[in-house]
């Protein structure tokens, strides 16, 4: 529970200290965090390390 609070405030202050060439990496930066919040990035780091084992084991 304390991870949207701190993500929240951590965005808004990276925001306002980013430059206009950067915000878009802000934001972009903040919808991943969104997503790990969330979960979403669990099954897509699962299924990464699922394929990097099977790779492993054809070439070993």
């Amino acid at each position: 529970m304390i991870g949207y609070p701190t993500l929240v405030l951590g965005t808004l202050v990276a925001y306002l200290r980013a430059s206009d060439e950067t915000r878009p990496f802000v934001k972009g930066a903040f919808g991943i965090g969104i997503l790990g919040e969330c979960g979403a990035l669990s099954g897509a780091v699962h299924v990464t390390q699922s394929g990097v084992s099977m790779l492993g084991g054809l070439i070993a």
